[in-house]
């Protein structure tokens, strides 16, 4: 009984033609940019409040505990819109929903400025947060479906580095509000700014369906048989086995350590190393940087674990944990081992994270899910992150850094034993398979 997916294109053909390779590459920078282009929109709307609520406060003292509700409501519909968009990206091509989604987020902001800070202002931001989700399950199913194997893993990989411009772009916006003393024009800014990505992301997807460079998953379904009989047993066993639950699992204690962990960094760097805050924003800046080294780097060292991903996990989380251990043991008499420490650990946590997102959801590529199962483990793994991070407040509250460093440092080390569990059940598949 198969325990996972199993990869059915592992190596790309023997010497194609040349004409062949120049297409596939051409089509393959087409979908990347484009799909770069979409994502960082994304993360600009994700981003923006955040990156203004300093300037907004200023503004408006009273309005904390509503900028608090905002935030909570909006990760809370991202997250569960992740698992129902990741579900209808599966029958509804990521043409249209990539381009509802950046369009109805970029209205909702462009607008928001207008509406001001209430209780409506709340509701539209968890509308908000639900369009947002409507593009990394469609996304990456665009791109698993589209293109080659090796050039789905890049493309899939390099997205994180657009999440990350995307901030920086809001960073950017903030800083320019700081100048003018105005929130909101830059908060409209960033609005538009993702209805022009829209404004080109649909037309240049309708282009490239007519050139038959982009086939959306319904056209393959109407071309291919799709899921029938043992083919759907073969997805309900797998569903149902230990190794799918331990990377269930696994991408849930890693999303802690990446979602909710990010989140108190700077405040344990402050309060427990007894930084300054000067030296608290300059090394939280670098924090980002670190992360998408380390999610790049994980792709470049797959090889190394010829091209496991669950074994590469397995490591990445053991030596997450042993930095965690050492942040414990150093945070206190020196601080330099506990900062190089903690960035390896996150850096190895983005890394691991890349495996699941960008590697392992490909293996659901023979089933047409990969747009529901990148949701789905998108939606577990922000789900364990909010539940997280009820546990790092109160911890906090007490000033228990020592516990807070501890729980992240027994995430990794849980991650360990539920990536050997899944690194385990495949090997058992593949003796099984011969």
């Amino acid at each position: 009984m198969p325990s996972e997916p199993i990869q059915t294109e592992t190596r790309e053909e023997s010497q194609p033609a040349p004409t062949v390779v120049r297409a596939e590459n051409k089509k393959s920078m087409i979908i990347g940019s484009l799909c770069f282009l979409a994502y960082m929109g994304c993360h600009i709307g994700k981003n923006i409040l955040g990156a203004l609520m300093p300037q907004i406060l200023d503004a408006m003292p009273d309005a904390a505990a509503t900028l608090g509700s905002m935030t909570s409501v909006f990760l809370l519909t991202y997250g569960f819109g992740q698992l129902i968009n990741g579900v209808i990206g599966t029958f509804l091509p990521a043409k249209w929903m990539v381009f509802i989604g950046l369009a109805a987020s970029g209205g909702i902001i462009m607008l928001f400025p207008v509406l001001g800070i209430s209780r409506l202002g709340s509701v539209l931001w968890g509308v908000c947060g639900f369009s947002s989700s409507m593009m990394w399950g469609p996304i990456a199913a665009m791109v698993g479906e589209n293109t080659k194997e090796k050039a789905a893993k890049t493309i899939l990989t390099a997205l994180t580095a657009a999440s990350l411009l995307g901030a920086l772009v809001t960073y950017l916006l903030a800083f320019l509000a700081s100048r003018q003393e105005s929130w909101k024009p830059f908060f409209a800014l960033a609005g538009v700014l993702m209805l022009m990505i829209a404004l080109v992301w649909l037309p240049v997807c309708t282009r490239m369906e007519k050139k038959g460079m982009l086939v959306s998953a319904r056209q393959k379904r109407e071309s291919t048989p799709g899921i029938r009989g043992e083919e759907r047993k073969k997805l309900l066993r797998v569903f149902g086995s230990i190794g799918f639950l331990s990377m269930v699992l696994a991408t849930m204690l890693n999303g802690v350590i990446r979602n909710a962990t990010s989140i108190w960094v700077p405040t344990f760097l402050s309060r427990s190393l007894g930084l300054s805050l000067s030296a608290v924003s300059l090394i939280s800046s670098l924090l980002p940087l670190v992360c998408i080294s380390g999610t790049f780097l994980s792709l470049y060292i797959l090889r190394f674990f010829r091209n496991n991903e669950k074994a590469e996990c397995l490591a990445l989380f053991l030596t997450s944990a042993i930095c965690f251990a050492l942040v414990l043991l150093f945070q206190h008499t020196c601080v330099p081992i506990a900062l190089v420490a903690l960035f390896v650990a996150m850096a190895g946590m983005h890394g691991a994270c890349n495996m699941i997102f960008s590697v392992y959801v490909l293996n659901f590529r023979p089933y047409g899910i990969i747009s529901g199962m990148s949701g789905f483990l998108d939606f577990a793994s922000y789900m364990s992150a909010s539940a997280a991070s009820m546990l790092f407040t109160s911890l906090s509250a007490k000033d228990n850094w020592y516990g807070v460093v501890l729980c992240w440092a027994l995430c990794c080390a849980a991650g360990v034993v539920f990536s050997l569990t899944a690194q385990i059940r495949s090997r058992q598949e593949k003796a099984e398979i011969r």
